[in-house]
């Protein structure tokens, strides 16, 4: 065996070594650089994902700062009709105060944003999607420890 395909890990059955081996030979690397190859685009992928996760996160919480700025002006929109009085240059100009964090979120989303049932399907589908907290993450690769 040549020098720079030579290595051992214990607890690593022969069928696997092959097949480290070979895809190193097929990247043209030894199987020492292809490991570190191999672990450093996991790691970009896995920064990747963290980036993506992290966008996902600033986004639903803006959606909902949105939602919430919406519903505190539909409430003070229906506490001034609920009173009932007659429109007045001062209810006006508070309505225009009211209305303006729906004007700031209707301006904000662009003209593909989703209706209410849409974006009611995406956050099931991000709570579903959310990792459990006491699930076991998935032990993955051909490295392991030995007994």
């Amino acid at each position: 065996m040549h020098n720079d395909l030579a290595w051992a890990v214990l607890g690593v059955d022969p069928a696997t070594g092959k097949l480290v081996e070979d895809a190193a030979k097929k990247r043209g690397a030894s199987v020492g650089r292809w490991l570190e190859l191999t672990l450093g685009e996991a790691r970009a992928a896995a920064a990747e994902r963290a980036s993506v996760e992290l966008a996902s996160r600033k986004r639903e919480q803006h959606l909902r700062d949105l939602m919430a700025d919406m519903a505190e002006s539909l409430m003070a929109a229906a506490e001034l009709l609920r009173k009932d009085k007659a429109p007045t240059e001062e209810m006006s100009a508070q309505r225009a105060e009211l209305a303006a964090p729906l004007h700031r979120a209707a301006t904000e989303m662009d003209a593909s944003a989703p209706n209410v049932e849409n974006i009611q399907a995406w956050m099931r589908r991000l709570e579903d999607n959310a990792p459990q907290a006491s699930a076991k993450p998935a032990r993955r690769g051909f490295l392991r420890r030995s007994a």
